[in-house]
């Protein structure tokens, strides 16, 4: 089984993300077949979100409420100035 493992070393970056590092074994099946095939009840462990393509703007923008915008997820510079782009247009 997958497993999911938090990194020792974090960068800016990788806080942001929360990111967790993820160990594989040898088996090539996505994690809901690996799942299915141990009997898992896989809803205990996967939720499955699916959006339309034209939802993509609305959710971009109530994300932008909550606070969650390209730089809080890739902080850098280039994300800092898609953010401040797209804050103006919206004006």
């Amino acid at each position: 089984m997958p497993v999911a493992v938090p990194a020792t070393y974090q960068d800016h970056r990788m806080i942001a993300q929360r990111s967790c590092f993820t160990i594989h074994g040898k088996r090539l099946e996505s994690i809901l077949d690996i799942l299915q095939s141990l009997g898992v009840k896989v809803n205990d462990y996967l939720v499955v979100y699916e959006f339309r393509q034209g939802d993509c703007a609305k959710i971009t923008h109530q994300l932008s409420y909550l606070g969650i915008s390209q730089s809080t997820i890739f902080p850098d510079l280039d994300n800092l100035g898609k953010d401040i782009g797209n804050e103006i247009l919206d004006q």
